[in-house]
């Protein structure tokens, strides 16, 4: 299974003329269970020909009104207890396509997934739904979630003017986050559910990857060294939800108990370290499960590479022809095609971040890992 960050998207809509709408444009509405919308938050830049604005549509429970006429375009930001994300960005075809025009945000919930679905138009067959992620799969960094959250969860009102001088979307995405000079090494955020937390980390553990694989029923019992009692995952009989006793705060490889993104990684020493325990790591301490009646696999690091899409860190992107960091393979998804000793070759993908995703044909070679330390992330493929 492959993973790799994603930051969704509508489809790419193009303009055939850049004369603002003379058609009067509805305001935003709000849609969806007010169980979900009452912790949800819609910001929305507004691109006109000669500027561009960020506001607030939806906050916590309360709408409020936006000039959004004689737009070009819309980039709409959403969150989810400040926890949550999602992006989409269109132009405004309100009086360029045929049809009863809208500007509609739906809410709602599939299994465990928070979803986002953007019509601008009355139809029966409304767009594609995105799921909102958690920020360690939604924005490439640290530095881009500092650059950016602030779209997502901030207030852009008349009342806060504080708010409004912060830096627009627009001008960022011209010049780019400047990359760093070096990937230190550090942990990240992958999934959240009520009290429950869990993060990856770049130092790498043990000699490869062990990775679980649970049906219905099935029960992850994590004991310390000692034999004392860690935490366990149950897989509930419909399929559809979990039941956790682990610590509230989990770091692992990637453990998402999401059920539409279940995944249960862990670094771990050989199988053949010992005949009845796997030892694995979480925490950041050397723990075991028993073999019997589990089923899993365990993969090298250069074989859970290479079976990987991945993103690259600023301080590792591509180089061009001068020997410089090329911006442009920030955000993309990328296959390996080979791995030499701490070296890879990649070739980007269209086939992780889906039919909206950012794609550029592009290739080259990078550091995977520096000593024992990950150079490169993996993420969430749809």
């Amino acid at each position: 299974m492959k993973y790799c960050l994603v930051k969704l998207s509508c489809a790419l809509l193009l303009l055939t003329s850049m004369m603002a709408c003379s058609n009067h444009e509805p305001p935003f509405v709000l849609k969806g269970d007010p169980a979900l919308t009452q912790d949800i938050k819609v910001n929305i830049e507004l691109i006109k020909d000669t500027s561009s604005t960020m506001a607030t549509a939806y906050y916590n429970g309360k709408s409020y009104a936006l000039d959004n006429q004689n737009v070009l375009r819309y980039v709409i930001y959403i969150s989810y207890k400040d926890s949550l994300f999602y992006r989409a960005e269109m132009d405004n075809l309100h009086g360029k396509v045929s049809g009863e025009v809208r500007n509609e945000i739906l809410i709602t919930r599939k299994g465990d997934a928070v979803m986002a679905t953007y019509n601008p138009f009355q139809t029966d067959t409304p767009n594609a739904a995105g799921a909102l992620l958690p920020a360690s799969l939604f924005f490439v960094n640290a530095i881009q979630k500092a650059a950016e959250k602030d779209w997502y969860t901030g207030l852009f009102t008349a009342d806060n003017k504080a708010a409004q001088t912060v830096s627009l979307p627009a001008a960022a995405q011209k010049t780019g986050l400047k990359p760093i000079n070096n990937c230190e090494p550090g942990e990240s955020f992958i999934f959240g559910a009520d009290d429950f937390k869990s993060y990856t980390e770049d130092q790498m553990r043990g000699q490869g990857i062990i990775s679980f694989q649970m049906d219905k029923y099935d029960r992850l019992t994590i004991l310390n060294m000692d034999d004392t009692y860690f935490g366990e995952i149950v897989l509930g009989q419909d399929g559809s939800y979990f039941t956790l006793t682990l610590p509230k705060r989990i770091v692992a490889r990637r453990l998402i108990t999401s059920f539409d993104y279940a995944n249960y990684d862990f670094d771990a020493e050989k199988v053949s370290a010992d005949k009845d325990y796997l030892f694995i790591y979480v925490n950041k301490k050397k723990r075991k499960v028993k073999k019997a009646d589990l089923k899993y696999t365990f993969s090298t690091w250069p074989d859970y590479i290479k079976a990987q899409s991945l993103l690259l860190k600023d301080c590792n992107l591509l180089t061009d022809a001068q020997g410089k960091p090329n911006p442009k393979s920030k955000g993309l998804a990328f296959d390996v095609t080979e791995i030499n000793g701490d070296e890879i070759k990649i070739k980007s993908t269209k086939d992780c971040l889906g039919e909206d995703g950012p794609y550029l044909d592009l290739q080259g070679k990078v550091k995977w890992r520096l000593g024992d330390k990950l150079l490169v992330d993996f993420a969430l493929c749809i």
